[in-house]
């Protein structure tokens, strides 16, 4: 997938650059972020998409921009943002209500595409045992069932199909402030059975700023079988963390917000925090910063069954 850069809240804006450019070229025209949703991908083969191979026609370079629109939008009167049809991954989310500064245009930015450095998105998805299976990932298409807009009077579902004919759905609700439900299903419709399991994940490519207040905390956090655990980003670089729990929640906080995911409180689920201190491969291309905090519970393995809900 194109790099790209994404910053404003209003009508999308597309900006393409011409031979030997990329998306930096554009830092002047970043002040009609106040009236348009700004969208600047590097096209491939130039600037920060330079590691990819350039189209060879003008059609597919138009078929490459055209994935980075590929999105459902998300939108209630305190928030908006949208999910990407690649991977069915949250990663544009802003609030509606509250600016960087009391006197600022600019609405704070909870969460960021995949593709930029300060990326900080929600993912989900399935593992198996079963390694012949084939499972969504960060690049699968998933396609949009009805709506094509999530809000809190109309859920959107999606649906990715794999090659042995199973069906996987993805069911999105929202309320009326700032909570998305994730309904998670499987379909077999094939003769044989295989193991399934579902799990959500909240990925930071980088180490944010951090104030080191001593009575604020900032980093990991959760609560599990009814006590709290608060992890520092040091505290991680020093240690693994795991626990497995029968009730709680899991989520990374900054000095005013935080991204949480409250699993089933019907299942009992592991959570573990996994730092990346090598150079990685984010979706289809290689960055060079550091996928720096990952987030994941995965709930208890269901076996042998045909099907999941």
């Amino acid at each position: 997938m194109l790099s790209y850069k994404k910053i404003g809240t209003g009508y999308p804006l597309v900006l393409i650059h011409g031979y030997l450019g990329g998306q930096s070229m554009w830092k002047y025209q970043e002040e009609l972020e106040n009236d348009y949703g700004l969208i600047m991908p590097s096209l491939a083969g130039y600037g920060e998409s330079s590691h990819m191979i350039a189209p060879s026609t003008i059609q597919e370079n138009a078929n490459q921009v055209f994935e980075l629109l590929d999105y459902l939008k998300i939108e209630n009167n305190n928030i908006i943002g949208s999910i990407s049809l690649k991977g069915a991954i949250i990663d544009d989310l802003i609030f509606k209500k509250y600016t960087t500064e009391l006197n600022s245009n600019q609405n704070v930015i909870l969460l960021n595409p995949t593709s930029m450095e300060e990326g900080y998105f929600v993912e989900s998805g399935w593992s198996s045992t079963d390694k012949n299976i084939e499972l969504p990932n960060n690049s699968s298409i998933w396609t949009a069932r009805g709506n094509n807009k999530l809000t809190p009077n109309n859920p959107v579902v999606l649906e990715w199909i794999n090659k042995q004919g199973i069906i996987f759905t993805n069911t999105y609700q929202l309320d009326e402030r700032y909570l998305v439900k994730l309904n998670q299903k499987i379909e077999n419709k094939s003769d044989s059975t295989f193991d399934f399991y579902p799990y959500a994940q909240i990925i930071r490519n980088t180490k944010p700023e951090v104030t080191n207040f001593y009575i604020l905390h900032e980093g990991m956090l959760g609560v599990f079988n009814d006590e709290l655990e608060e992890q520092d980003y040091d505290d991680i670089n020093e240690k693994k963390f795991s626990v497995n729990s029968s009730a709680g929640w899991l989520g990374i906080t900054d000095k005013y917000w935080i991204t949480a995911l409250v699993p089933d409180k019907n299942k009992n689920f592991k959570s573990f925090i996994r730092i990346y201190n090598q150079p990685c491969k984010i979706e289809e291309h290689y960055s060079f910063y550091k996928r720096c905090k990952v987030l994941k519970y995965t709930t208890r393995p269901l076996y042998k069954r045909k099907g999941y809900d």
